[in-house]
């Protein structure tokens, strides 16, 4: 149940003083048009267009904090950036697994890649590499202003609805954040928009031809939504066989595309790199995909909503409840106010024998449907059900229909605004509030001199380092362990320091100096996700009173019940010559391919096996075991020291 209350923040009490404000124009019919027709199209487009650009951008700053805040929002920016060097990967300059994370993917030939499909970061890339990623979002909300006008002119010829469309777009608190983070939703909306909006245009060919670009670049931002939006367009266009094969014709520019970037990464046509990062990173195998099974539903990211939602794995129940969740918290991304939900329900009902509205309401029953089949709901304060923000344009227009109509729209701009004061503000400053309550990199803090600089956060990670660039300082993941020393010794011990970042917001961002400590113990959980796993699936695992010395472990679980399990982890090998490897663990651990081990002395099970290496560097190690089973440490000792 959301909250409702007095404004939280200074921007809710402004709203509830203009939402006030504007109850003046609503009172009064021929007033609220006259004042919404007063400037002509091209001054109106300026005015609300600009309007939703500075929202946005203010949205970033005020809410945000200056930069992305959610995990995915960070690796987007992160892929973006090894975009704008020309690259598809990048590499790490030290041991993988200091560069190697959360959505990073390692490649089989040792390179590493944020998980997400191109079509975002490709737009973003030229916004990452003139330093202005967070300029993309609000330009998208000027764009998408444009787009639901033109989009509702187009349908229903109307321009008294069409400029009413294009006011809730801009009032729309949800699109503020969708065009705020960097997160793919505002430009999935802005091509699903442009392709429904040339669906409808009197030049056929050449509207087809456009669609189809467009929906093959949906198709590369987000594959199941480009499904959708090549149905909508076929179901929009008339079904006319021409117009499809055109649109097809195009639209196999950005699925070829897209299929080309997940070989390239993964190393196998038809192999997509998402599914083989949560094959290695999460499990059990199988866990993330679209569809039902016993074994959807990845433990590792996910696994305390699992445990509360789908303990017995996905179901078409299952996915009938998280769409219901999913449409609980829809409910007011359109309007701020459920209300405006309800409009639009009606909307669909009333003009069911109108084609436009018929058309349209299709689009967005598709794309609810369409994600039945995916076990995570994908909610969170802000952000919405993130899963239908693409039909948001839509929805407006189908809400300015209904509103206009029935001669209720002049209401619309003070119950949105009063509607964001008191009620669904609050879900954005949780936001605002949630992870420390700013973004966990700030360039600003780092001081001058600092050439290696390890970061605690996936999210800092991803904002903070700069692939393939020579460009100081090199970001790393802090490990806390070997791979600290191994990273700074192979740099030739550049100045160092650590940014730390107080997850409960408690204390401000602080950069210390940061000497690593010399060890040749590596934490296992510091190796996570692996490269590979095969039998089964790997989960980090922090625990007190454990043989690992940190506390933080990887726990291997079979598919079957004292089945094997191959994990391989990458290890940094640090001086030339026979080297040997020492492993921890609760069970009998054993190196594929090496020549002889032994068990060693000592209170924690150890076993010590040869690792012949001709020079130093990152080398690929496969650990194989048995049953449920425990990798504590493993440790990298110079010389052939296998004698009893």
């Amino acid at each position: 149940m959301r909250h409702w209350g007095l404004p939280p923040d200074a921007v809710a009490w402004t709203a509830l003083a203009l939402g006030l404000l504007t109850l003046l124009t609503a009172t009064n019919e021929q007033r609220y048009t006259r004042w919404l027709l007063l400037l002509s199209r091209r001054w109106f487009l300026f005015a609300t267009c600009g309007t939703a650009f500075a929202l946005s951008l203010g949205y970033v700053e005020y809410y945000l904090g200056g930069g992305p805040r959610i995990v995915d929002a960070t690796n987007y920016t992160l892929q973006a950036r090894t975009l704008a060097t020309g690259r598809l990967t990048f590499d790490a300059p030290g041991p993988l697994a200091s560069f190697h994370g959360r959505f990073v993917f390692a490649t089989p030939d040792g390179a590493l890649a944020s998980i997400f499909p191109p079509g975002y970061p490709l737009v973003l890339a030229p916004f990452a590499f003139f330093g202005v990623p967070m300029l993309l979002g609000p330009s998208l909300a000027a764009a998408l202003v444009a787009a639901t006008y033109a989009l509702s002119r187009r349908y229903f010829d109307d321009e008294r609805l069409a400029r009413s469309a294009a006011l809730l777009s801009v009032l729309c608190a949800c699109l503020r954040y969708h065009t705020a983070d960097t997160m793919s939703h505002g430009w999935s909306a802005l091509l699903l928009s442009g392709a429904l909006l040339v669906a409808r245009s009197e030049r056929p060919v050449r509207g087809s031809l456009l669609a189809g670009l467009l929906l093959g670049w949906l198709f590369a931002t987000r594959p199941l939504s480009g499904l959708v939006g090549m149905g909508a367009f076929a179901w929009c266009a008339g079904w006319a066989p021409k117009r499809w094969g055109l649109a097809a014709t195009t639209s196999a520019i950005g699925v070829l595309a897209f299929l080309a970037h997940q070989t390239v990464l993964t190393g196998s046509f038809g192999s997509l790199v998402q599914r083989a990062y949560y094959a290695a990173a999460d499990g059990p195998p199988g866990c993330f995909d679209l569809g039902f099974g016993a074994q959807v539903g990845c433990r590792v990211e996910h696994g305390d909503f699992i445990e509360h939602y789908m303990p017995s794995g996905f179901g078409l129940l299952d996915g009938l409840r998280a769409t219901g969740r999913r449409l609980a918290l829809h409910s007011v991304d359109a309007g701020n106010v459920e209300v405006f939900f309800v409009v639009l329900l009606a909307a669909m009902v009333m003009g069911r024998a109108m084609p436009a509205v018929r058309r349209l309401s299709a689009v967005v029953i598709a794309q609810v449907l369409a994600y039945v089949v995916f076990y995570f709901d994908g909610n969170y304060p802000g952000g919405g059900a993130r899963m239908f923000a693409e039909v948001l344009p839509i929805e407006h227009a189908l809400i300015a229909w209904a509103l206009v109509r029935s001669g209720w729209m002049r209401w619309a701009p003070p119950a949105l605004l009063m509607g964001f004061a008191l009620h669904t503000s609050f879900d954005h400053v949780q936001l605002s509030q949630r992870d420390g309550g700013r973004p966990m990199f700030e360039p600003e803090l780092v001081p001058a001199g600092v050439k290696l600089l390890l970061v605690d956060t996936d999210h800092g990670f991803g904002l903070a380092h700069r692939p393939n660039a020579p460009r100081e300082p090199i970001v790393a993941m802090h490990r806390g362990d070997a791979l600290d020393f191994d990273l700074w010794t192979h740099l030739g011990r550049p100045t160092s320091a650590r940014y730390l970042f107080d997850l409960d917001g408690r204390e401000p961002p602080r950069v210390v100096p940061y000497e690593p400590v010399p060890t040749r113990v590596t934490q296992a959980e510091s190796l996570w996700p692996p490269l590979t796993v095969d039998g089964g699936w790997a989960e980090p695992e922090h625990g007190s009173g454990t043989c690992a010395r940190g506390g933080r472990r990887l726990r291997i679980h079979p598919i079957t019940p004292g089945g094997s399990v191959t994990v391989t982890v990458p290890m940094w090998v640090p001086k030339p010559g026979p080297n040997s490897l020492v492993v921890s663990g609760d069970s009998a651990v054993s190196v594929v391919g090496a020549a002889s081990a032994r068990r060693l002395d000592g209170p924690c099970p150890r076993w010590q096996t040869t690792l012949l290496a001709a020079k130093p560097g990152p080398m690929r190690v496969q650990l194989r075991v048995s049953g449920e089973s425990v990798i504590d440490e493993i440790e990298v000792e110079p010389g052939p020291t296998l004698a009893p």
